[in-house]
């Protein structure tokens, strides 16, 4: 399989957890310095596990084995883990119940609101 095949480089894409994200089955995200992407929020929003270096404050929202996977900063470490999701469909559907469930327990908008509050508090 040619790498045309299955990958596409997109440019700009406006509202992607509306227009792009449902299309895809893994968002990856290779960093070397990271906060907290938004673009992986937004990810676990619409139920797309993230593949991800374990640097900044990723590690706060993805958990390893349950709405996403740390991969090592290299080519064959991630397409290991995508090849392994691509032939493990069950797996893939549990990262993906998973990152909906971890987005609503700790990502939405009245927990965002109270976490606001508490910082501003202290």
């Amino acid at each position: 399989m040619a790498q045309t095949d299955c990958l596409k480089f997109l440019g700009h894409v406006s509202f992607p957890q509306r227009n792009l994200m449902p299309q895809l089955d893994v968002l990856s995200m290779m960093s070397v310095h990271e906060g907290l992407p938004m673009s992986m929020i937004e990810a676990m929003s619409v139920g797309l596990p993230v593949i991800s270096t374990k640097v900044g404050g990723i590690p706060e929202a993805l958990h390893d084995g349950e709405n996403g996977i740390f991969a090592e900063r290299s080519e064959d470490s991630l397409a290991d883990k995508i090849l392994d999701l691509y032939q493990n469909r069950e797996k893939l559907q549990h990262l993906h119940q998973q990152a909906i469930a971890i987005f609503r327990q700790n990502f939405n908008a009245c927990r965002m609101a109270l976490n606001y509050h508490d910082i501003y508090q202290k």
